[in-house]
């Protein structure tokens, strides 16, 4: 059983053993006249206050005990015990609330084992049995007829036993396999997901070093026709843009392979994909427009980072093929849902209306290549409970939105 169940159990063991004890004191000295209960007052109160005592100091015990076995076993067969003793008390078999032993019956076939659920099951027969044989009211009862009435409510109880602690038996042993088959299958899921967060976060820092990479190639080919200043500081500026790929790599599967996630602020997201853009696209004017009263949190992990960056790059070379001087507008706003947006504005020449739909969920061919970029993006904003939109500007270029749930969001869905 799992922990939530195991509270929940506590919980209505807790709360039924002290009804019963109330339901029980009020029978015996309010109302034992109506359902004819006879019993001898000294006896019972000193039972009562016994009873009282042992619940007050095992209340303790049961909150303390992580899983359900042998000690939940004693603690319920002491139970019992108060209850076959108050029935005895009472009138014995010929008590109205005799059936009531079928209440810890339940209890023990949902949390115990099958053995030990035919055991209790069985001393509780054996109990009725023998209150019913031992009944000096049986005598009376026997002249006036009724003995058949009383050996009639025995058989039933007897079957009862059988029909339920058999039912409740099978049926926890199903919910027990269901159990393990869902923990199975959760685990498999999470392995899948980690290997599938990996393969996304090494795709996307692949795609991010294919450009440095290709650049370095060209000024190396610069360098051996006519070495000069300006091909060694790009050389080393693409050289510091590929570790800082790879220290990302290395944070991101570390953070997936622990299933880490941390909590950044938004600002602070946003300037460090100012940093880094900087050496994406030392050309390209950017205008970032932080919100310094913007105090909102996420909980991401190392993915959404390179994503932002990946958008920010795709963003920069659409705005290059449609002006001279490349530029973009990155800002941040929340929705309706208190979700966190971040928007990124370039001035290309837009998304076609045909491809739009399918950019970011499958390979898209175009001229630009097969949209394996947003592919990648979509999957790392997916793992973190965000999403990605693309939609045109009224003027001119393409606005990409980024949205994330800020803590309070996630927290409330996790409450859901």
């Amino acid at each position: 059983m799992n922990a939530l169940n195991i509270n929940k159990l506590e919980l209505i063991l807790t709360f039924s053993r002290y009804l019963g004890w109330g339901f029980r004191l009020i029978l015996s000295y309010a109302l034992s006249d109506w359902f004819g209960l006879t019993h001898q007052s000294s006896i019972l109160m000193y039972l009562f206050i016994i009873e009282l005592g042992y619940l007050l100091i095992s209340h303790r015990k049961i909150n303390q005990l992580k899983e359900f076995g042998s000690q939940h076993l004693y603690l319920l067969l002491i139970d019992n015990s108060f209850w076959l003793a108050w029935l005895y008390l009472t009138g014995g078999a010929s008590n109205a609330f005799i059936s009531f032993l079928l209440v810890p019956i339940a209890i023990s076939s949902i949390t115990m084992s099958p053995g030990k659920s035919w055991l209790f099951s069985g001393m509780n027969c054996i109990a009725y049995s023998v209150m019913l044989y031992f009944d000096p009211h049986m005598k009376h009862m026997a002249q006036m007829g009724m003995s058949s009435h009383y050996i009639g409510m025995w058989l039933n109880f007897i079957l009862s036993v059988v029909v339920l602690n058999t039912g409740l038996v099978l049926f926890s042993r199903k919910l027990k396999q269901r159990d393990s088959q869902v923990s199975a299958m959760r685990e498999a899921q999470l392995k899948q997901e980690q290997l599938v967060a990996l393969g996304a976060s090494s795709a996307q820092m692949a795609h991010q070093l294919a450009t440095p990479l290709c650049t370095m190639r060209l000024w190396l080919d610069e360098l051996k026709q006519s070495p000069s200043e300006q091909a060694l500081e790009e050389l080393g500026n693409n050289l510091s843009r590929c570790e800082s790929s790879l220290q990302e790599l290395r944070l991101a599967t570390d953070a997936i392979r622990d299933g880490k996630k941390r909590q950044v602020a938004v600002n602070n997201l946003l300037y460090d994909a100012k940093k880094k853009a900087q050496l994406l696209l030392p050309q390209c004017l950017i205008d970032w427009q932080i919100n310094e009263n913007n105090s909102s949190v996420l909980n991401i992990d190392h993915g959404i980072l390179p994503a932002l960056l990946t958008l920010i790059d795709n963003a920069g070379k659409a705005s290059k093929a449609a002006m001279l001087q490349a530029k973009l507008e990155i800002s941040t706003q929340h929705n309706q849902k208190d979700e966190c947006q971040i928007l990124i504005r370039d001035f290309g020449s837009g998304i076609d209306e045909s491809l739009r739909p399918y950019l970011g969920k499958q390979f898209v061919q175009s001229e630009k290549g097969l949209g394996v970029a947003l592919m990648l993006t979509h999957a790392s904003l997916e793992r973190n409970l965000g999403s990605l939109s693309l939609s045109q500007h009224p003027t001119q270029g393409c606005i990409a939105t980024i949205t994330l749930p800020t803590i309070s969001n996630t927290k409330d869905s996790n409450h859901e």
